[in-house]
């Protein structure tokens, strides 16, 4: 074996070792869901600048299994995203994913910086001019479902995945339809909550 190949081996190995899935507490979880819903209602309501209101923005509950496939992707420490056949889950046509690196533990902090790229959104093109489709997914107004894993990494110390059902940023379709807060909910939902849509 020459020196090159021991070395990565070596490292491939620490990588490994150094990987550490983070059990999320129950407020950890509520954290990260209350934080989706305060954007996502700060959207619905036209108060998110240069994007208007949304009409039929859904209110998000958390999803263990949704969690248990953000996990999967986490623990192994990879930068991105994973295959979208690997988070499958019945049920569901599509699970939306968001992934962030970074040395914060303060986990809703990547949330809102996911959310932070409404800058870069034109809803009325439905184009981005920098990256934006982690913004359009916290805002895809028929996703209904979110769970979450951290892990501890190498590069960067916090891994954080969420991914969403249904999932966003599909077939060219706007994140959510415009118009009076939670006026156009649809029979599946009983109620409306600070301008959501709550099943």
């Amino acid at each position: 074996m020459n020196a090159f190949a021991l070395v990565l081996l070596v490292a491939m190995a620490t990588a490994c070792c150094e990987a550490r899935l983070l059990r999320l507490s129950q407020s950890q979880k509520m954290a990260f869901l209350k934080e989706h819903n305060r954007l996502r209602a700060q959207t619905a309501k036209g108060h998110t600048r240069g994007q208007p209101s949304a009409s039929n923005m859904a209110e998000l509950v958390w999803d263990d299994r949704l969690m248990r496939s953000a996990n999967r992707w986490v623990r192994k420490c990879r930068v991105g995203h994973d295959r979208a056949r690997d988070r499958r889950l019945p049920g569901f046509s599509w699970v939306g994913q968001n992934w962030a690196g970074g040395h914060s533990r303060d986990f809703t902090r990547y949330v809102r910086m996911w959310f932070n790229e409404y800058k870069y959104y034109n809803y009325y093109r439905k184009s981005c001019s920098k990256v934006c489709g982690h913004y359009t997914q916290v805002v895809w107004a028929k996703t209904t479902r979110v769970g979450c894993g951290v892990a501890r990494c190498g590069r960067y110390p916090y891994h954080v995945v969420c991914n969403y059902a249904t999932g966003g940023n599909f077939n060219n379709e706007f994140p959510y339809a415009r118009g009076r807060p939670a006026s156009r909910c649809g029979r599946r939902f009983r109620r409306r909550r600070n301008g959501l849509c709550v099943a």
